[in-house]
């Protein structure tokens, strides 16, 4: 199978053909990005799309980070010093949407069978039968 893009063609070698709609849709985005390339013969470089010079700097990462942060991130926390420092470390950490929860652990790539409360598909499961 080969792909056309503006530096020329790419020839794929598959160790076995994509099956699943899925993977052909990986493969289409796949094909989307290596068109995307130009290649050249100069020097490589970094280059800081947000830098107003030619060139990378931690400033300007810093402040592209604090930038898209925006109005998203959550009010400060304040503890409560009557209750146990474990518990407002889980009330922080829930302010931040960083318990480890199913559905968090999944956005962070965590291989989960799935997202539902076991105790519920085990009801389910016995009413089922």
């Amino acid at each position: 199978m080969e792909t056309w893009s503006g530096n020329g063609s790419f020839k794929w070698h598959w160790s076995s053909q994509p099956k699943s709609d899925e993977e052909l849709k990986e493969w289409k985005e796949c094909c989307e990005v290596l068109n995307s390339v130009r290649l050249s013969n100069g020097k490589d470089a970094w280059i800081w799309k947000d830098d107003r010079q030619i060139g990378f700097s931690v400033k300007e990462v810093k402040s592209a980070l604090i930038n898209d942060r925006g109005s998203g991130h959550p009010p400060n926390f304040v503890s409560c010093k009557w209750v146990p420092i474990k518990c407002n470390i889980m009330n922080w950490r829930g302010n931040l949407d960083r318990l480890p929860t199913r559905i968090n652990l999944r956005k962070r790539n965590v291989d989960i069978s799935s997202v539902m409360c076991p105790f519920v598909t085990r009801s389910r499961n016995r009413l089922s039968i």
